[in-house]
Order: structure tokens, then sequence, then C-alpha cells
């Protein structure tokens, strides 16, 4: 979200491709958007190609904050599966029950 891009071509970010890429209901994205946009951890622009639709990117503060949970979820993850001794197939066998 940081640079606007979807990271999959020259799209930008949108709500409509983050309901899509979440699979979540284009109301809660909505509400989620309004409220990030409240507390200015995103922005919110008109997209110049297309009057419907709007440019969702993070703000220098979004990413600060969204860059430090993810170092506590990483740090929590790793106290988690600390035990695991074998941990590249244990992470293959978990993929593997998602995928079935």
């Amino acid at each position: 979200m940081h640079a606007e891009r979807t990271g999959t071509s020259n799209e930008v970010m949108t709500q409509s491709f983050l309901c899509q890429y979440t699979q979540m209901d284009k109301m809660l994205v909505s509400d989620v958007i309004k409220s990030l946009v409240t507390k200015k951890l995103v922005s919110k622009k008109d997209n110049p190609k297309d009057s419907r639709a709007f440019i969702i990117a993070a703000t220098a503060e979004g990413t600060k904050l969204a860059n430090k949970a993810v170092k506590i979820v990483e740090e929590i993850d790793n106290e988690f599966f600390a035990g695991v001794k074998k941990r590249a197939s244990f992470n293959s066998d978990l993929i593997n029950l998602l995928v079935d």
C-alpha cells in the first residue's frame, strides 16, 4: 500500500482492489479506510483515470506503524513456533492444508 501501487502491474491501490485481494465486503473495507484516513494512517485521493475510484496509500505515519506491527508479529510468531524442529517442512505442511 505504501507506494500506491498493487505490485501486480501499473495499477494503483484502490478500494476495489483491496476488496478483491482481501476477499472482504466493500462496506467493511470502506469503513476501515475511513477510519484509517481519520487517523491519518492512510491517504485517499481522486483517481485521475477513474472518477469512481480513489487512490489509497499509506501515509508516512501509517507506514511507520505498519512496519512496527510487522516486527511485533514476527517476534510473536518466532516465539510461538520456537519449538518446531523442522520449520521448513512444517510451513510446507501448513500451506498444503490450506490449499486442500
